[in-house]
């Protein structure tokens, strides 16, 4: 857990204090290896720029897509690969995550053709079925100038006319982009066919579980305009620059494309949208970035950010994170991140996170992993993981790991793990688990549907399938006990050990007893009756095995007596202790005698008279007598059978 949050502390320092001077990556300068044979040159320039980690933009006129071209290279330049299959005529521009193909033969502009400023118009369609494309971007990229198409395809925009020629990008989500030149004397009415994207397979497993869009939140469509959501929804463009300051997401530095800029420094006096940050962000009430932010993003209500998120990211009120997240992130109320955390999370009502954690999880009221929880989670109410806990849930009233604990849930009232905990289950009230590993500790009850290997406390009740441990409470039931012992007052064990017992013995002629538990530790439950006493006891006992025939049992019975001529004038105990040999004469009956050690005695406060009870035969022991009552021992005798 530290581990995570002083990597992602040191990575904040890094980028927030970038080195100064740094240029754009040259991407034509990157060596790629990469083998294509017989491929149209319209796919193979997607192909060469995946191998390079950017995109290619170009006008499709100037670009002979049909072509079979055949390409092998092992570490070389981007750009001599582009000037084997291109040759000569076809320059390139590096913008951002862009290389752009511009044909050579543009003729510079006479000072005579230079108009204050000039509209470019036309529509845009589908290449393939021809239909109109509505709410698609054109983009002149050095002035920053964007428009959309209307509900017809039809589009314009205005541009300067302060340099000979600009480069307008056409774009839509699921489109290969289009760039072309503009001039200033040319004022044309320019149509544009896009080529759809090749459909992208989804994977089974993400079916039915659509991370939602940044866009599709309902504070960010009240707080960007649709124009800012459109374009960078549509544009793939994305630049760098080192400051940028907005009064609100719609008014700032960066105008309406604002969501293609990637700051350094970001300062919103209200909210501010951004395409991400790499070092310091800082809004008085919203930060909204589309992609990933590293460094530190401070918000007075709070941050939402789309991608992922390295550093600290802290707000008075809610973060939202649509990617991963590895440092500190810190709420006045809650934090929600869409995939994995490496790190902290600190809110003062809850965590959520659809994704595994590796670190801690503390909020004031609940916490909730989807997946593995590496670290640990802390709240005031409950902890909900849907995957392994390898570490801990502490809690004030319930946790839940839908899976398994490798070291303990703590809860004020209830854990219920439905997979296996190797360590521990400490709570005030139940446990619940699949197998049990280690310690089940309660103060009412505790549940295992599988094996218990370790050992089950509780007030009140325990249960297992199979016990391989300890079982100590008041109650416990299980179906098997293959090793360790079930202790407490009565246990049941289904496939355990059992036995009705009829003796006879020097007080009582008539005696009837039921043991249960196992023959390690069994319970017993007595009663007796002669011609001047009832009695009705509770007693322990534990048998040894010396072969399948002949066994050992020594009882240790207690047992309150009534006198029959004197009912409720006196209360008499007698305690027995019973070394008897067993003898299996088939296999539903046993014989079994042996003698007895007995000490009785009256435990009233005022006894008016002392019944002595009458035996068969006993070997009396001195007598002992008391300022409030009177005891005597003896050794006597049992024998009887067992069923």
């Amino acid at each position: 857990m530290n581990k995570h949050l002083i990597k992602s502390l040191l990575l904040m320092l890094i980028v927030v204090m970038p080195a100064m001077g740094q240029e754009q990556i040259n991407h034509l300068k990157r060596e790629i290896s990469i083998s294509l044979n017989e491929m149209e040159l319209r796919y193979a320039l997607p192909k060469i720029g995946e191998a390079g980690d950017f995109q290619f933009s170009y006008n499709a006129a100037i670009i002979q897509g049909d072509s079979l071209v055949h390409v092998e290279a092992s570490q070389q330049p981007v750009e001599d690969i582009l000037g084997d299959l291109l040759g000569s005529g076809i320059s390139y521009k590096v913008l951002g995550n862009h290389v752009i193909l511009l044909a050579d033969h543009d003729k510079k502009l006479q000072k005579s053709d230079r108009q204050m400023e000039y509209n470019i118009t036309g529509y845009i369609y589908d290449a393939i079925t021809g239909e109109i494309i509505s709410q698609a971007s054109i983009y002149e990229i050095e002035g920053m100038f964007v428009s959309a198409t209307n509900q017809e395809g039809y589009y314009s925009l205005k541009l300067p006319a302060d340099q000979e020629k600009r480069v307008v990008s056409f774009s839509k989500s699921g489109y290969n982009d289009t760039l072309i030149v503009i001039r200033p004397s040319e004022q044309p009415l320019i149509n544009i066919k896009l080529v759809p994207k090749p459909e992208q397979p989804v994977e089974p497993f993400l079916k039915g579980l659509p991370l939602p869009s940044i866009h599709q939140r309902k504070l960010v469509a009240a707080m960007v305009p649709g124009k800012a959501i459109t374009a960078s929804e549509n544009i793939s463009v994305i630049e760098e620059r080192w400051f940028q300051i907005s009064l609100l997401p719609f008014i700032g530095s960066n105008r309406l494309v604002t969501g293609l800029i990637t700051n350094r420094i970001s300062v919103n006096v209200f909210a501010g949208y951004a395409e991400g940050v790499r070092g310091l962000e800082v809004g008085s009430f919203l930060n909204i970035d589309r992609n990933d932010v590293k460094g530190v993003q401070l918000g007075g209500f709070g941050n939402i950010v789309g991608g992922d998120t390295y550093g600290v990211q802290t707000a008075g009120f809610f973060n939202v994170n649509g990617g991963s997240f590895n440092g500190l992130q810190a709420a006045g109320f809650s934090n929600l991140v869409m995939d994995t955390i490496r790190g902290v999370q600190l809110a003062g009502f809850s965590n959520a996170l659809r994704g595994p954690m590796y670190g801690t999880q503390i909020s004031g009221f609940a916490n909730f992993t989807s997946q593995n929880v590496d670290g640990a989670q802390i709240s005031g109410f409950t902890n909900i993981a849907l995957g392994d806990i390898k570490v801990v849930q502490i809690t004030g009233f319930i946790n839940v790991g839908l899976k398994n604990v490798k070291v303990a849930q703590v809860a004020g009232f209830a854990n219920v793990a439905l997979g296996d905990v190797q360590a521990a289950q400490i709570s005030g009230f139940a446990n619940y688990c699949n197998n049990v590993g280690g310690i089940q500790a309660s103060g009412f009850t505790n549940i295992v549907s599988g094996t218990n290997n370790g050992i089950q406390v509780s007030g009140f009740l325990n249960f297992a399938k199979e016990v391989n441990g300890y079982q100590v409470s008041v109650f416990n039931i299980s179906d098997t006990v293959s090793s360790g012992i079930p202790i407490g007052f009565l246990s049941f064990v289904r496939k355990g050990y059992y036995a009705l017992e009829f003796t006879t013995d020097e007080f009582f002629r008539a005696n009837i007893s039921f043991k249960t538990g196992v023959r390690k530790f069994y319970n017993i439950l007595t009663a007796g009756v002669n011609d001047e006493w009832l009695k009705a006891g509770y007693g322990v006992g534990s048998q040894l095995r010396f072969s399948d025939r002949w066994k050992m049992s020594f009882d240790f019975t207690s047992s309150y007596l009534l006198n029959k001529s004197r009912p409720g004038e006196n209360i008499y105990l007698h305690l027995g202790f019973s070394p008897k040999i067993d003898f299996k004469v088939f296999k539903y009956l046993t014989l079994t005698a042996g003698p007895s050690l007995n000490l009785f005695g009256d435990l009233s406060v005022t006894s008016s008279e002392f019944n002595r009870p009458s035996l068969l035969f006993s070997y009396p022991l001195e007598g002992l007598p008391n300022q409030s009552s009177e005891l005597l021992m003896w050794i006597g005798g049992t024998v009887g059978i067992r069923l």
